[in-house]
């Protein structure tokens, strides 16, 4: 299992050798009011992996030192799930290269059953990228 997410880092994801994904960071969901604003920085709009239509608002602590070690990003929202905001790295059917996507921490690091009995890690990190060719 993964234990700790890093920013930059990538990940290829359980369905393809070409589905690479590199991590942005991880982003907590805090109630944002109108006041806080002034300490956030809009940094980019994520899609749910569950429900792609879907997007949420990702932002970034000016004062960079609020930030816990771990946690780069706020997400708007009451559900106080931690989540992975990452960037797909190919160009699909459905969604262009860099798309940036959200995904929570605990099925970014889980395991998928899958429909013939298989479990297998949603995401693999990728040690070695000299041995990567779309990225």
């Amino acid at each position: 299992m993964i234990t700790k997410i890093r920013s930059e880092e990538v990940y290829r994801h359980f369905k393809g050798e070409e589905k690479l994904y590199k991590v942005l960071g991880v982003a907590r969901c805090k109630i944002i009011r109108q006041s806080d604003l002034k300490n956030l920085e809009l940094i980019c709009h994520a899609k749910d992996c569950e429900n792609p239509d879907e997007e949420f608002d990702v932002f970034r602590e000016i004062l960079e030192e609020i930030n816990s070690a771990n946690v780069k990003f706020w997400i708007n929202g009451k559900d106080k799930i931690t989540y992975v905001v990452y960037q797909q790295l190919y160009s699909s059917e459905d969604f262009p290269k860099n798309t940036i996507w959200m995904r929570s921490i605990r099925d970014f690091t889980g395991y998928k059953n899958l429909e013939e009995g298989r479990r297998v890690k949603r995401f693999e990190l990728v040690k070695d990228l000299s041995l990567v060719t779309n990225i």
